[in-house]
């Protein structure tokens, strides 16, 4: 497990990154363009029980911290518990704010596009960079790893990570899309580029020493 409190920088970056993530998630769902594919299942199963995201993502995230836990422990850190619940609840807490100033649907489509852009960028890079802290990674992404690291294992071949995540994701929007939403084309270009940011993320970061190996 990845507690160390000791490593300040790194914890800064972690914290920072999650609740941009969840900011940046409040401004892609109100555009209406799309959001990241664990997003966009539980934004989707959320409405249907009539829970907030922060909520039901607390939830889900302990249900898959538990199967973490017996399956590959060593991915359970600060990262992991920060994201657990800061995304989801950080998204509800700038949906609050953001409902007083801004309207529900953006129009124009140019203004919608104008505010996705940015969003988009910023919810990449936040992303990758608490991934590529090595202080763990919520019970979502841990999964993509553990699932990587096995089946690279059994089938000792040179899988690259970036395909594994794209699978992945891609399952999660079909699940919300099972559900009866269709994902919008953000959320078809975070499942694309998502895993191939990621590894860009990390060799950046051990560039500059921040972290000692990437994914």
């Amino acid at each position: 497990m990845k507690f160390d409190f000791t490593d300040r920088k790194k914890i800064f970056l972690v914290i920072n990154a999650v609740i941009m993530m969840g900011l940046s998630l409040s401004f892609l769902v109100r555009t209406d363009l799309g959001e990241d594919p664990y997003s966009f299942m539980n934004l989707c199963i959320s409405s249907r029980i009539g829970w907030t995201l922060g909520n039901w993502q607390a939830l889900l995230n302990f249900i898959l911290l538990l199967i973490v836990f017996f399956t590959g422990r060593h991915q359970v850190g600060i990262a992991t518990i920060a994201n657990m619940f800061l995304v989801g609840y950080c998204y509800d807490l700038f949906t609050w704010i953001e409902n007083f100033f801004m309207p529900a649907a953006l129009e124009p489509t140019w203004l919608r596009i104008a505010i996705a852009i940015p969003s988009l960028i910023l919810f990449i890079l936040a992303a990758a960079l608490y991934m590529t802290c090595d202080l763990g990674a919520s019970p979502y992404d841990a999964l993509a790893f553990i699932l990587y690291e096995k089946i690279k294992k059994v089938s000792k071949a040179d899988i690259p990570f970036r395909l594994m995540r794209v699978i992945y994701d891609g399952i999660a929007c079909l699940i919300g899309t099972l559900l009866g939403q269709i994902p919008g084309i953000l959320t078809i270009l975070i499942a694309l580029f998502l895993g191939p940011t990621i590894q860009w993320m990390s060799g950046l970061l051990k560039k500059y020493g921040i972290i000692s190996h990437e994914i």
